[in-house]
């Protein structure tokens, strides 16, 4: 976790633990470098999260005109049944199979289809703003980490422990978010 990342002054002897005011501080390599991991794999649940969203979309599409074929696909079925027979007068067995199809499709079908369709959406939805958090975490893990690179590389090193601390208490929002 980040809150395990140590911060040295520096003083004419070398690196003491902990901050002092007026002295640089500085963290270790190996502390910065699991930040940037830590952002590393952020960006890759959000691409996954991207992933999953765009698949979930595609199956709404698809769900959604496999509904409508269905639909006018059966009502052509009726109305071909109940005008042409394949018998002397009408046929009562195809007749009464046409009445259910007829009735599960605007009835039950059709509630099923709709329930369906309100799931994938409130799915489709939720992914939607999941995404749209994590976009913004990571956006901010990224600024954070390139102020703290800039202040680092121009030797700003009061500016690069504070930008440290704020990107260390993103980090933190963000996995208690994640773990949510």
């Amino acid at each position: 976790m980040m809150s395990e990342v140590k911060y040295y002054h520096v003083t004419e002897s070398g690196l003491v633990e902990g901050t002092s005011m007026g002295r640089l501080t500085v963290v270790l390599a190996s502390d910065y470098d699991a930040t940037a991991r830590r952002i590393g794999n952020m960006v890759c649940a959000k691409r996954q999260m991207d992933e999953e969203l765009e698949i979930a979309r595609d199956d709404l599409v698809i769900f959604k005109s496999s509904l409508s074929a269905l639909g006018e696909a059966s009502k052509k079925l009726v109305v071909c049944a109940r005008t042409s027979g394949g018998t002397i007068g009408p046929d009562q067995g195809l007749m009464d199979a046409c009445a259910g199809v007829e009735s599960v499709i605007t009835l039950g079908g059709v509630a099923r289809a709709i329930n369906e369709l309100e799931r994938l959406t409130a799915e489709r939805d939720a992914l939607q703003q999941r995404l749209n958090a994590a976009d913004q975490r990571v956006d901010d893990l990224e600024r954070a980490l390139r102020e703290i690179v800039h202040n680092y590389s121009h030797g700003h090193l009061q500016h690069t422990h504070k930008a440290i601390v704020a990107a260390e208490s993103l980090i933190e929002l963000a996995e208690v978010e994640t773990d949510e």
